[in-house]
Formats: C-alpha cells, structure tokens, sequence
C-alpha cells in the first residue's frame, strides 16, 4: 500500500528522466488484508467484529512490493507509512464527513422565479 502523495512524487520525479523506465512504487513492508483491516477499524475506533471468509479468499492475501529500481533510478522512497497514512486518511474522512453533516449550503431545492438560469440547463 502506497500513499498517493509518495506516489505523486515519484510520478513527477521519473517525468524527468529520458526515455521509457519500468519501475514499482511500494513501501517495501508487507502488508496482509488483516492486519490493514484491524489497523482500519482501531484507528476508527471499531468495536463490532470483522468477519473473514477464508474458504473463499479473493485476491492477494499479502501486498508487498519491491521499489529498488524507483530508489535506483529516481532517489526515491516512500516516506509515509501505513500507519501515518491510514490516521492521516481517517481523520481527512472524518472531518469531511462531518462538514457534509452541518453544510447544507449544496442541499437540492425547487428553483425559485428569480434564480439566475445557467447555460445549458433544461
């Protein structure tokens, strides 16, 4: 798991080098889908139960991925954690959330005789 701003920053940095490169943008830390969802749930706070289906698994059970060629070619390394960047994404939800919650400013209403018209509208 790689936290987009590391992201961005690799993406500009190899936008500066000639010719075509294939490179992996990782962490370089494995993470499995259990521990990324009980992180998730402490950091918000859950107290229910998670349930995991382990007859039916989907997908990869392990992420990890090598960017020795990112740091080779561009200087680069992650440098937002998971742990940062989950607390960091949370706590961006939630403040979002909550700021829906109390704006009611962008609320659906029956338009008014007076109401400027925009282009383009029926």
């Amino acid at each position: 798991f790689l936290h987009a701003r590391d992201a961005a920053e690799a993406i500009v940095q190899a936008e500066k080098l000639d010719g075509c490169h294939v490179m992996n943008l990782g962490t370089g830390v494995a993470t499995s889908i259990f521990d990324l969802a009980l992180k998730s749930a402490d950091l918000m706070s859950y107290c229910g139960k998670l349930y995991f289906d382990h007859n039916m698994p989907n997908g990869q059970m392990v992420r990890c991925i090598d960017s020795g060629r990112a740091k080779t070619l561009l200087g680069w390394e992650a440098k937002i954690g998971l742990d940062e960047g989950l607390r960091e994404t949370i706590e961006w939800y939630l403040a979002s959330r909550d700021a829906k919650l109390v704006d009611t400013s962008h609320e659906l209403r029956q338009p008014q005789r007076g109401d400027p018209v925009r282009e383009g509208s029926n």
